[in-house]
């Protein structure tokens, strides 16, 4: 009886509907570009794992017994985990044996497991942690506003911590427990036929900071905006460093990203990019591609809006660049909305002086 109940099949959208959400949904997946770009100088180290149609079913079957709280019993579905977990210890060695030995995150071709994390028992952990380091004191700061964000930014930054493992186990266990990861195997596995999703592997990249994550919007092949990946959080040094970051960025797109998808995926011209942007000691810029994510009002788009924005901006031929950034912190005017903060974190900000 619980098997049958794991194998339903069931959307709110008609098939018609779930079937050009995932023609488009997939269409960027990160097989199907992440190749065409040099591993070492304009992306992350990336390792595709291809999943057949039964450990696709196996670990939507995991998803659903830890939403259940139920334990896995069935000896294919184990079999087939068990495999999947033997492919992904077999690139983490091979990537710890290439120096990445700072640990991994492990996603789906489609997107990561990112929704589990800002309830997560180690987020708080790291969250504590966080907050007796410089970069996260709370204490350097008398404005409350500036207060509130220390412990914000600090919450945010251990949440994506959470997404770190060192071994198949820790990826797999993270997997079963995402409801995004749930949604994306159910709906590649309604058309069973181009079952086609699979997993990443990627070495953690351990420099990376709140600070060096951007969200692009491309139309047409163009880049029209640019925003800070974080929206709720003020990052100070992005208003020093503004202007390098937009002409880094922009560069990086011209030169690099949409030349080498006009060249391996030309059908590809409206999509949202996230670039990683890192300085060194010498204030030296580095831009990489990290994902591309589809061009659905479903992706977000940082401090733009797509009902504000799509007409005047993004889809306007005749709009200028625009990059935003916060200039000030905007905690406490979150939490005037209750429906715009995690519930816990709230509770947390809310008991600030």
């Amino acid at each position: 009886m619980i098997e049958v109940e794991l194998d339903r099949l069931e959307f709110e959208e008609s098939e018609e509907e779930a079937r050009k959400i995932k023609e488009t949904y997939f269409g960027v997946n990160m097989d199907k570009f992440i190749t065409s770009f040099d591993e070492k100088n304009e992306t992350m180290p990336t390792r595709t794992i291809p999943l057949t149609v039964q450990q696709g079913k196996a670990l939507l079957h995991l998803c659903r017994h830890f939403k259940k709280g139920t334990v896995m019993e069935n000896e294919q579905d184990l079999m087939e985990l068990k495999q999947v977990s033997d492919n992904i210890e077999k690139i983490m060695k091979e990537l710890n044996e290439n120096n990445y030995r700072d640990g991994f995150i492990v996603k789906l071709t489609s997107r990561s497991p990112k929704d589990i994390t800002p309830n997560h028992e180690k987020t708080m952990k790291k969250y504590r942690e966080l907050l007796e380091t410089p970069r996260f004191n709370p204490n350097q700061f008398t404005n409350v506003d500036l207060k509130r964000n220390a412990h914000w930014s600090a919450l945010y930054f251990a949440s994506l911590q959470c997404l770190r493992v060192y071994n198949a186990q820790e990826a797999i266990s993270l997997l079963s427990q995402s409801s995004r990861i749930e949604y994306d195997l159910l709906l590649d596995l309604t058309f069973e036929s181009d079952f086609s999703l699979g997993l990443v592997v990627r070495p953690w990249d351990a420099n990376m900071t709140l600070e060096s994550e951007f969200r692009g919007i491309v139309y047409n092949g163009e880049l029209k905006c640019l925003s800070q990946y974080f929206t709720q959080c003020y990052l100070e040094s992005l208003e020093k460093d503004k202007e390098e970051i937009e002409k880094h960025c922009k560069e990086f797109f011209s030169t690099t990203i949409k030349p080498v998808l006009q060249e391996h995926a030309p059908e590809l011209t409206n999509y949202i990019v996230d670039f990683s942007l890192t300085k060194n000691e010498a204030n030296q810029f580095s831009v990489k591609l990290l994902e591309i994510n589809p061009y659905l009002t479903t992706t977000g788009v940082g401090l733009f809006d797509w009902e504000k924005d799509t007409e005047p901006l993004f889809e306007n031929p005749k709009s200028q660049f625009e990059f935003r950034i916060l200039t000030e912190p905007i905690i406490s005017q979150l939490l005037k909305d209750p429906d715009s903060l995690v519930k816990s974190w709230r509770d947390i900000i809310t008991q600030l002086e």
